[in-house]
């Protein structure tokens, strides 16, 4: 997990998301810093939504 949005929404980067280069993924659980798994639930355009 990197951090939360304005919204409050947390992302991270999937294995595939390079920084400053593609997009990112959201979640619902978890804290900044942890390395978590999850499912990939849907995908926007650049951007993932884990479960």
């Amino acid at each position: 997990m990197e951090g939360r949005e304005e919204d409050g929404q947390l992302f991270g980067r999937a294995m595939c998301q390079a920084p400053e280069v593609d997009g990112v993924t959201y979640v619902d659980n978890g804290e900044p810093g942890d390395i978590i798994r999850v499912i990939i639930a849907d995908t926007l355009l650049y951007e993932m939504e884990g479960e």
